[in-house]
């Protein structure tokens, strides 16, 4: 016997008799699909079936084979019973005939015999009838034949009694699926497949256009369309599938777009004119190959395009798309879209205060159809006439150095054939505070007297003093904490919890300064002077007190001289500076002088103890190592952007062909912008770390100075982060950025981060912008700080300074004070951008909301649900208003690791 069975192998088949399964052995063998019985005989007797498996699933064969072998001493089957598919409540009948039986029984599974009753009905000719079906009645039914004495070896012939179902049709029944609308070509031909599931084999026809189902239309016309249903039917019932034909003509441009020049702010309006099915086609815009983007001023309607309030950017050739299935999009002609620009600055020039004694610039830039012509007068001063040390050139104004006189009314005019337009800012000179004396540090006071520690500052406006206690200026009693008019802080009583550090922070227009002083509180020593016999003892004691104020007197008297001498050679030594420009003079004086600035701002780095080259030359011989890139080493620079120091640009390496990035110092007085580049020398100098980019070289032979630091195949963090969800047909992506893959850029930039403050080192401006990711995934904090044109949107002009507002603490943007805490928040919001996949923080809000809601802190950042809860709760701790309530950065490491293992 043989299981007839189609399917992928491998096939495994297993043989039944009456629904007892064979097992191979004796008489029984099987090759493949067949099945073998040597020597039949009337044991053999009964109905065989077989069930073939393969990965994919198990089936039951339909067709059965029988083997009837007679004896003398068994009854001998005539009829045997057939498998019965019926419907649920109908009745079931199963036939059974034999010869030489003397009794006929039925078994449904193993129970039984069968008897007459409500639900069965043995009749007199062996039949057995299974009244109103129900689910449980599916099964495998026995009709037993006995003949004389031989009960225990009983002829067994069974059959299987099935429900009868229909499958609904669904999104299989029709072949191929493509909805429930087709469109079709114009004279083309097409056929659709209609299939039908269930018990039994359902038949399947169409109520039009086609036999059997399969639905065949040749030569398609409009004659075609419609409605067409296709009917699928068997004993349990009949269901049907619906499809609706629309036969489509092929499209073609009648009318391309033509070429528009508008007002910058009007609108702009390009039609595409087709032919063809409009309502089933599609019209989609291209700008310079670019898909355009319905939006708040783009509007895409049938085949027009109407931009409003059109701008300068919205320049370009515009073309449209006409999408008609089933055939090709076809293309129009490009047109474009000339925009005369308004007369306008960009940006409109705003009251600044400049800092007496230094060289500035003011700038005034504008825009218009045609490049204007920009100009400054100042309030007072006949047009086009301006001191000597004041220059205008090209729109900017040039300040050699910022005198008191030059404070006043300066208007910008810019003009040209589309007209005039004027604005006047206010610049105020102003001299940043600069402390005239200050406290000791330490400053040492007993406990329960007085002390006053001295902070003056001058400048102009006049500064304003302020105190604060450990970074907190709310902690003071008011009781016995003074400040004093000169700016002087006086404690009275003072207890031994007024132990600390104290900051003292003058500030006004021009900036802030602070200096901080350790107050160190000592016990009472307790001494006790008494009368009579204790004469003695009083008068060595006022002796020694006398002696000991005197010497004290006299070293008092020794340091206030040596401190004159001092800064008498102080004053020389400066002054010999400025004659010479070879001379050099301490920097931070954190490194034992290893910081040096000449006459003209060059920064020069030594080690300690050398001399110092006059030739400004020293590429390599520094505190940070033998650093191996050169400036002629440095080849196809490529600007990036802009930022505090100027230029940033990539290069290549000539010898090694690798990328690097270069950091370029332009020429410059400003001691703030130097103190920062050697910040920056220090914050990637001095660290070795696989997650730290490397100070790679340091060009100072000429100006500009470059810094030159390590770059990745793949650039910064946030470029990355938005490609991964952006629409890149044309350019590869990158790879899924699961949870997992996202906790590992996060842990990444944390042991960087780690290692920045063991070195105690602080970033200021850590972000996504300022991280680098190569094609393997790994993340090195960086400091690119693109905030002049790149990332401009990301900063925001508070106080003079460009902050990145959305990432700094409290502290930060009301008193300057940065630390590795402030870092530490940070770190939370670039978590928080990190698994935003790149959005901006506080999207909603403006830069002002943000600063507002920093003050008052409500500042939360939900992250997307898809994220770890631990995490949000992490990222919470980073951003606590208190400094001191955020943890530290191996403490986030450890934590982070165990989000890792539990997502694991």
């Amino acid at each position: 016997m043989t299981c007839e069975v189609e399917g992928t192998e491998p096939i495994s088949i297993q043989w039944f008799r009456n629904g007892d399964g064979l097992k191979t052995a004796g008489k029984i063998h099987t090759t493949g699909r067949d099945l073998i019985v040597l020597n039949v005989n009337p044991l053999d007797n009964g109905i065989y079936r077989c069930l073939a498996t393969n990965p994919s699933g198990t089936v039951k064969s339909k067709n059965t084979d029988i083997i009837t072998v007679p004896g003398e001493q068994w009854a001998q089957i005539v009829v045997p019973p057939e498998d019965t598919i019926t419907k649920e409540g109908m009745n079931a009948r199963f036939d059974c005939v034999y010869n030489f039986a003397d009794v006929i029984e039925w078994y449904y599974k193993q129970k039984g015999p069968l008897e007459n009753s409500t639900h069965y009905s043995v009749l007199t000719n062996g039949s057995l009838v299974v009244l109103g079906v129900t689910k449980q009645d599916e099964g495998l039914y026995s009709c037993v034949g006995i003949r004389g004495e031989s009960t225990e070896v009983p002829q067994i012939f069974s059959a299987q009694l099935l429900l009868a179902y229909l499958k609904e049709a669904d999104n299989q029944t029709l072949e191929p699926w493509e909805g429930s609308l087709r469109l079709v070509a114009e004279d083309s031909d097409y056929e659709i497949g209609c299939v039908g599931y269930g018990l039994p084999t359902p038949t399947v026809s169409w109520t039009r256009g086609g036999t059997g189902n399969v639905l065949k239309l040749k030569s398609v016309s409009k004659a075609d369309q419609g409605n067409y249903t296709c009917i699928i039917s068997n004993l349990a019932g009949t269901t049907t599938a619906n499809v609706k034909i629309v036969v489509t003509s092929r499209p073609s441009i009648e009318q391309n777009p033509i070429p528009v020049i508008v007002d910058e702010g009007n609108d702009a309006l390009f039609h595409c004119e087709f032919s063809g099915n409009h309502k089933y086609s599609t019209v989609t815009w291209y700008k310079d190959g670019t898909l355009v983007k319905p939006g708040s001023r783009i509007i895409d309607k049938r085949g027009f395009l109407n931009i409003t309030q059109t701008q300068p950017s919205d320049e370009g050739d515009y073309l449209c798309v006409v999408n008609t299935k089933p055939y090709p999009p076809i293309f129009s002609s490009p047109a474009s879209l000339t925009v005369k620009e308004k007369l306008k600055f960009a940006p409109k020039p705003v009251s600044t205060h400049l800092e007496l004694g230094t060289p500035k610039k003011v700038h005034c830039k504008a825009h218009g159809a045609t490049p204007p012509f920009v100009k400054w007068i100042k309030e007072g001063y006949i047009e086009g006439e301006f001191p000597s040390h004041i220059s205008d050139i090209n729109g900017t104004l040039h300040f050699n150095k910022v005198q008191a006189d030059d404070k006043g009314k300066y208007t910008c005019i810019a003009s040209n054939f589309q007209g005039i337009i004027n604005a006047t800012i206010d610049i105020d000179v102003v001299v940043s505070p600069k402390f005239t004396v200050l406290p000791q540090n330490p400053t040492y006071v007993s406990e329960s007297s007085i002390v006053i520690m001295d902070c003056m500052a001058e400048g102009d406006p006049k500064p304003a003093i302020h105190w604060d206690k450990n970074s907190d200026m709310e902690s003071f009693d008011k009781t016995r904490f003074t400040v004093l008019e000169n700016g002087s802080l006086l404690i009275t009583d003072v207890l031994i919890s007024d132990e600390g550090k104290y900051g003292c922070t003058a500030g006004n227009s021009g900036g802030l300064k602070r200096y901080e002083v350790s107050l160190i509180v000592r016990g009472s020593e307790g001494y006790r002077v008494t009368d009579g016999s204790d004469s003695d003892s009083g008068t060595v004691l006022s002796k020694t007190v006398a002696v000991t104020l005197g010497a004290a007197g006299a070293y008092m008297i020794l340091v206030i001289g040596l401190m004159a001498y001092c800064r008498c050679r102080s004053r020389r030594n400066k002054q010999a500076s400025l004659d010479h420009p070879d001379a050099v003079f301490p920097g931070d004086g954190g490194e034992g002088g290893n910081e040096r600035k000449g006459r003209n701002g060059d920064l020069v780095v030594q080690s300690d103890g050398d001399v110092p080259n006059h030739s400004h030359a020293s590429n390599h011989s520094s505190k940070y190592g033998n650093l191996p890139v050169t400036r002629d080493q440095l080849s196809n620079m490529m600007v990036l952007g802009r930022g505090q120091f100027g230029e940033v640009c990539l290069a290549q390496v000539t010898q090694t062909e690798s990328v690097v990035m270069v950091k370029a110092l332009q020429e410059t007085r400003d001691e703030a912008v130097l103190i920062e580049f050697k910040r920056e020398l220090d914050l990637f100098g001095r660290v070795d770390h696989p997650n730290v980019a490397k100070l790679v070289g340091l060009c100072q032979e000429q100006h500009p100075h470059y810094m030159i630091l390590q770059y990745t195949d793949w650039g910064d963090l946030k470029q990355m982060l938005l490609a991964s969800k952006a629409d890149r047909k044309d350019k590869p992506k990158p790879p899924e950025l699961t949870s997992r893959v996202l906790l590992g850029l996060v842990q990444q930039i944390c042991l960087g981060m780690e290692s920045l403050s063991n070195h105690r080192l602080v970033h200021k401006d850590l972000a996504a912008r300022n991280c680098l990711v190569g094609s393997d995934l790994t993340v090195k904090v960086s400091l690119s700080a693109l905030s002049k044109d790149v990332y401009r949107k990301e900063y925001f002009l508070h106080r003079n300074q460009l902050l990145p507002v959305r990432w700094l603490p409290y502290e930060v943007v009301s008193e300057d004070d940065y630390s590795t805490k402030s870092d530490v928040y940070s770190f939370g919001v670039t978590a928080w951008e990190i698994f935003s996949l790149g959005n901006l923080p506080h999207g909603g809000r403006s830069d002002q909301e943000v600063l507002s809601s920093l003050e008052s802190g409500d500042n939360g950042l939900p992250l997307p649900a898809s994220s770890p809860e631990a995490l949000q709760s992490l990222i919470d701790k980073c951003r606590a208003k208190c400094p001191n309530d955020r943890p530290v950065f191996s403490m986030i490491a450890l934590q982070l690791a165990d989000i890792i293992n539990q997502i694991d």
